[in-house]
């Protein structure tokens, strides 16, 4: 597997293609709160309704480690290339061939980092009433 971020490529904002749509997310992540990393896998379930070969999805300040596609027949789409876009906040996932319509597993290792923007997974340090330091890190949906 091998990625690339994109440059800033395109100038126009565009939406995600209408050939695809996500049947469910399943999202396990470990948060440091020395480091505020946290290291996550997902596990999303995509109804591919038009023969394609790529997908794009939403994707903000994350680090993608790896991707694997599973096919409906259970099978790992083999040569599946990625590109993150952070100017647009997409990702787009690359198929060696056109793929037919069917459900999907999109298998993500990632790492982020907890951001204090209020969006996504955030993180604070304030002080108690006692003063000492605390931290705490929140998931925004």
């Amino acid at each position: 597997m091998s990625s690339t971020t994109a440059a800033a490529g395109d100038d126009k904002f565009s939406r995600l293609p209408e050939i695809a749509k996500p049947v469910s997310y399943d999202i396990h992540i470990t948060p440091c709160l020395k480091t505020f990393k946290c290291k996550g896998i997902e596990t999303i379930v995509v109804d591919v309704t038009t023969s394609t070969d790529f997908l794009k999805l939403h994707s903000s300040e994350i680090d993608i480690n790896s991707i694997q596609v599973k096919l409906a027949d259970g099978s790992e789409l083999k040569g599946v290339t990625f590109e993150l876009d952070r100017k647009w906040m997409t990702l787009t996932i690359i198929f060696p061939q056109k793929i037919e319509t069917q459900k999907v597993n999109l298998l993500i290792d990632f790492v982020a980092e907890h951001n204090n923007k209020m969006r996504g997974f955030y993180q604070s340090v304030y002080k108690g009433n006692d003063g000492t330091e605390k931290k705490l890190v929140k998931l925004f949906l």
